[in-house]
């Protein structure tokens, strides 16, 4: 183990700022926080946070750039009483960046607190940002037991990344990192900096919330995350060090809802790693599923689940949802063991070791497993599977495939698995470009394929199903219509509209002996469908009538 001595090596950028966690003022004067620190590392050229972590081959580069998402505005044009207010008000995003990098001569790597604030190129992010670490303050202070002196130390602890350094040649697998509501960089940096020795380039959005600072955990909040991420997908796509043919999505808790909620809507997604996914029963689990967006059936990729929890049933609740998507998981038994955030890493670093717990926090209990090695086994396995999944190496789909002992993991600490994807039904949007494209034959048998597996929700709007129906009829392709119509009227037997389109079908095909069988099934189910307008109800009646006239026996 080698010693790194650094004399005032300070928290910078937070001298003569003013912090307020949990309503009492503190000054963090850390003009005068003239302290030696001496940090022991456990890998040379690795943040003593890294622990027995492993650097891959690459330097940590660190740099952030400051964006504005114009198709979105966070200040309103005018205050309450009418005055035009000032300044820029679009929404504004840091853009902060991990990267395999080249050494750089005589620089040293950066400390903890120039994750927690980020020095901006543009100085209107200098008032968004302070907001934004003094919000991080309040999540580190009651972490480090309500000691400020502690805040002040685990601040300036020294970090891996070196800023602004040169990338190294070739272009890398992009991973799009976002974390928990109200937390920053902080949270989990050491997973984002070994990611990046390893050759991958990590992204993460310094960003406010819907309209402040601070984001609530509702469906606004969730939305707002998923976007942020999504731009910065957009925003790098020029960066020649990024190959944007492989990307992953990386969250924590809320985080992880948005990552998913990117996933579902975006097709460049290749994998997602999600730490601490919320049940679905939780306040931020129901808002997901509230999401426009939230579609289990768009959830393909490979997915990794890591999460704390005393019971195996929790795997099901969590994995189950997402039958489509081959899942791996990681489950640790001891959730009372903060250590899947750099935030449980901070006390063993600092001097003196552990700062004491705050009041009424859970203590862990004799021999359980450490933050430090929690922490460890879940970067591991993020690795893993962003190097089996977006660089598909054999190696370390292998690692996946092994129990967590086999990888060196402590007994106990962790139980791993993994559960196949079923095959899922096409999209509506793959399914109706199946007919559109002709192959009504195909379309019916994965129809037929998928009823049986399935007895859920169709997976075409009746609607939908009834312009792809009246398509084939106006080119002249009748059998096709009718098959079409078939379906619709299959997946919903209450719709007096689905039958009365069949039956339309069916006469234009000249079959009067099934056109009147449908015409029978519009008379049955039309006084009870309630999903039609008055102004439909009517126009299907006088179909009836029209019909009736058309089939009757001569």
């Amino acid at each position: 183990m080698s010693k790194r001595r650094y004399a005032g090596r300070l928290p910078r950028r937070l001298s003569a700022m003013w912090i307020r966690p949990f309503g009492t003022w503190v000054v963090a004067a850390v003009a005068v926080f003239l302290v030696t620190l001496q940090l022991t590392i456990g890998v040379s050229g690795a943040s003593p946070l890294w622990g027995k972590l492993i650097p891959g081959p690459h330097a940590v580069g660190f740099r952030a750039i400051e964006k504005y998402d114009y198709s979105r505005t966070y200040q309103p044009k005018r205050d309450y009483f009418g005055a035009a207010l000032p300044g820029e008000r679009a929404r504004p995003l840091q853009i902060c960046m991990w990267y395999p990098a080249r050494p750089k001569a005589g620089a040293g790597p950066i400390v903890l607190n120039e994750y927690n604030f980020v020095t901006p190129e543009d100085a209107e992010f200098y008032q968004i940002l302070g907001g934004l670490q003094n919000r991080e303050i309040a999540v580190l202070f009651p972490a480090l037991g309500n000691d400020m002196d502690a805040v002040l130390q685990a601040l300036a602890i020294e970090m891996t990344a070196v800023k602004n350094a040169d990338p190294a040649g070739g272009a890398f697998p992009l991973i799009i990192y976002q974390g928990d509501l109200n937390t920053g960089l902080v949270e989990n940096a050491v997973m984002c900096e070994y990611l990046a020795s390893h050759g991958f380039v990590v992204a993460a959005a310094q960003a406010p919330g819907p309209a402040a600072l601070r984001s609530e955990p509702n469906a606004s909040s969730l939305e707002i995350m998923a976007e942020d991420m999504g731009f910065v997908l957009a925003a790098l796509r020029d960066f020649d060090f990024i190959d944007r043919a492989r990307v992953g999505v990386l969250g924590y808790r809320a985080g992880s809802v948005a990552a998913m909620l990117l996933q579902m809507r975006n097709f460049d997604i290749d994998a997602a790693a999600l730490v601490e996914y919320p049940l679905g029963d939780s306040e931020i689990g129901q808002a997901a599923a509230r999401n426009p967006h939230y579609d289990v059936v768009r959830a393909t990729v490979p997915l990794l689940f890591l999460y704390s929890a005393p019971e195996d049933d929790r795997d099901k609740a969590v994995l189950e949802p997402f039958k489509y998507s081959s899942r791996w998981w990681l489950r640790f038994g001891s959730p009372e063991v903060v250590g899947l955030t750099t935030y449980g890493l901070l006390p063993a670093a600092m001097i003196g070791g552990a700062a004491p717990p705050a009041e009424g926090s859970p203590r862990p209990a004799e021999g359980s497993p450490s933050p430090a090695d929690t922490y460890e086994a879940a970067c591991r396995y993020v690795l893993h599977f962003f190097a089996g999944h977006l660089n598909g190496s054999a190696e370390s789909l292998a690692f996946l495939g092994r129990p967590p002992a086999e990888n060196g993991l402590a007994p106990g600490l962790a139980s791993a698995g993994k559960m196949d994807a079923v095959e899922r039904p096409p999209t509506q949007d793959e399914f109706m470009a199946m007919l559109d494209q002709g192959k009504v034959d195909v379309a019916t048998g994965l129809y037929e394929k998928f009823k049986s597996l399935d007895s859920a929700t169709p997976f075409f709007a009746e609607a939908a199903m009834n312009v792809m129906g009246y398509r084939h009829l106006q080119r002249g392709m009748a059998q096709e219509a009718i098959a079409i119509f078939k379906m619709n009227a299959d997946a919903h037997p209450g719709s007096a509209n689905c039958w009365d389109s069949l039956a339309e079908a069916y006469m234009a095909s000249g079959d009067s002996t099934h056109a009147l069988e449908c015409v029978q099934k519009v008379i049955e189910v039309l006084p009870n469908d309630t999903n039609l307008t008055e102004n439909l109800r009517q126009a299907i009646q006088t179909n009836v009538e029209h019909y009736m006239q058309m089939l009757k026996p001569e």
